[in-house]
């Protein structure tokens, strides 16, 4: 380019600074690993050190009782076999309600089985004789 067109330019001719960013990639690269090591040591040392002092947060981290009720269902689909297995047993077998006073469970299919043999009250009647009760009392 001749001497007269350099005098027309305007702006930069060197927009980079490929050194200066060459020096500050390596930078960022070495605090990174200095980083990676640092932390790669201090995990081997804790984890060296810690089961020697190991101890209780607080007194309640050995608690082994149960937290009082309603606690939270750790296996679902288990508590409902175990809840159909209790009713099946309540509703497939006889047993005693209250002895003293000599009531008895029964079997479901056996209770189906007397109330369809019995014959049930008619309910109709029951309903109509109340409607004509109740319309002789108001006139």
């Amino acid at each position: 380019m001749s001497r007269l067109g350099k005098q027309f330019l305007t702006y930069e001719s060197k927009d980079v600074n490929f050194p200066v960013i060459v020096m500050l990639a390596g930078l960022l690269f070495l605090i990174l690993g200095g980083t990676l090591l640092l932390g790669h040591i201090l995990d081997r040392f804790f984890s060296r050190y810690s089961p020697l002092h190991d101890q209780p947060v607080s007194s309640l981290a050995e608690m082994s009782r149960l937290p009082p009720e309603p606690r939270l269902q750790v296996n679902p689909p288990v508590d409902m076999v175990r809840l159909r297995d209790v009713e099946n047993v309540l509703l497939d077998n006889y047993s005693w309600i209250d002895p003293a006073v000599g009531k008895v469970r029964i079997p479901i299919t056996r209770a189906m089985a007397i109330l369809a043999n019995s014959p049930l009250p008619n309910v109709g009647e029951a309903a109509g004789r109340k409607a004509t009760a109740g319309e002789g009392a108001s006139r």
